[in-house]
């Protein structure tokens, strides 16, 4: 339930990240007070996101770091719209398609610590319409990925929504497992997530909207945030996406997901709500650090015993040697990324397809400005040219 207090803890990180944005002569430009190495790097990191909005071609950009719940660093450019010349706020919406899985894993997160399931548990416990034919899928499994089911776009009408619920599920049972057992492989992209998103609803009693919107949302104090499922509805506040047209332009992007596959994607949000998100999740308001450590961030295992690049809901990610992040990307637009060791967290969101450098990569660029050991240097780069060459450790 949002209360008072979430209101009022709102307002005030709300008028911190304004403050920091007060008087900027560009988008970009350093913001903020603190000592000169802060005003250093906030420097380094205007420049950064000068140079990624010419080097990369993109219509817009909003980009943020934080510490430790303090914004390091915020910036935004480019326009709503490529026909509008509204320029793109912090406080303007975007969709963030796969990045909305972290949010599931959060969910899944909760539920451990409240003791309300265990992943190694059957999916059937939490889904009584499940054959025993399925009895080998885990809880783990579909927030793994590796479900061994049938792919979403095998099944008609459920990416574009037009195929009801119990008959996607129907269908994913019909199929069975496909090319081995739960937990043989990565699978990205079947109906792990379609089981997943049942399982959290079942557990919770709610729909899965409400469930982040009661659980994570309001707590967090998301008031911008929230679900869409219809691209012929307008958002109110929202950044246009672009992917490109083959031609050396752009054309809108107006896919949505289906309200069944909202733990997969569909959210909308905002630079400044993310920020509050990343502020909640690691003070462990939400869950409990010991569980996003051991049951949602720690790399899974596939059941030959090798390690997979993917936890649950969360994709971990090695980057110079003793250097790691979690995070998600979504539609290669946006990602969400913490760097432990560093205690920094960058959003990136952007209008456009990162042709050349995907979102996680921006972030990692962002991040090593503050600390460049994450790609194994020892001072910062403020410019892409300077950082081509390192990629390898991105």
């Amino acid at each position: 339930m949002l209360t008072l207090g979430h209101v009022a803890r709102t307002a005030a990180f709300t008028a911190t990240v304004l403050v920091m944005l007060a008087g900027n002569a560009a988008a970009g430009a350093p913001a903020g007070t603190g000592n000169a190495q802060d005003s250093m790097e906030r420097t380094c990191a205007a420049r950064l996101f000068d140079d990624a909005m010419q080097t990369f071609g993109f219509p817009g950009l909003a980009v943020a770091v934080q510490r430790r719940g303090v914004p390091l660093f915020v910036a935004s450019d480019g326009p709503v719209h490529l026909n509008y010349s509204r320029k793109i706020t912090p406080a303007d919406r975007f969709q963030v398609s796969s990045t909305a899985k972290v949010f599931a894993g959060v969910l899944l997160g909760m539920l451990i610590d409240r003791g309300s399931l265990d992943p190694d548990d059957s999916a059937r416990r939490y889904i009584p319409e499940l054959p025993p034919a399925f009895e080998p899928l885990k809880v783990k499994h579909a927030f793994e990925n590796t479900g061994m089911l049938v792919r979403m776009e095998q099944i008609p009408g459920s990416l574009d929504g037009s195929a009801a619920r119990a008959d996607v599920l129907a269908a994913v049972i019909e199929s069975g497992f496909v090319g081995g057992v739960p937990g043989d492989a990565f699978n990205y992209g079947d109906a792990s997530f379609f089981i997943a998103q049942l399982i959290l609803e079942n557990v919770t009693g709610l729909a899965y909207d409400d469930a982040v919107r009661t659980m994570i949302f309001e707590p967090a104090g998301m008031l911008d945030s929230g679900f869409h499922s219809d691209y012929r509805t307008p958002l109110r506040n929202a950044v246009t996406e672009y992917y490109p047209d083959g031609n050396g332009g752009y054309e809108m992007r107006d896919y949505v997901f289906p309200y069944y596959l909202h733990a997969a994607g569909g959210i909308a949000t905002t630079t400044i709500d993310l920020l509050r998100f990343d502020r909640s999740l690691l003070s462990g308001e939400l869950v409990s650090r010991k569980t996003l450590d051991d049951e949602i961030w720690k790399e899974s295992r596939l059941n030959d015993g090798r390690l997979m690049s993917y936890a649950r809901g969360w994709d971990p990610k090695d980057h110079a040697p003793g250097q790691f992040s979690v995070g998600h990307n979504g539609g290669y637009l946006s990602t969400y990324r913490f760097y432990w060791q560093h205690d920094l967290s960058v959003i990136i969101l952007a209008s456009g397809y990162l042709q050349d450098w995907n979102p996680d990569d921006l972030a990692t660029a962002f991040a090593a400005v503050w600390a460049p050991a994450i790609v194994g240097l020892e001072q910062s780069q403020c410019s892409f040219d300077a950082l081509l060459g390192d990629k390898a450790l991105f």
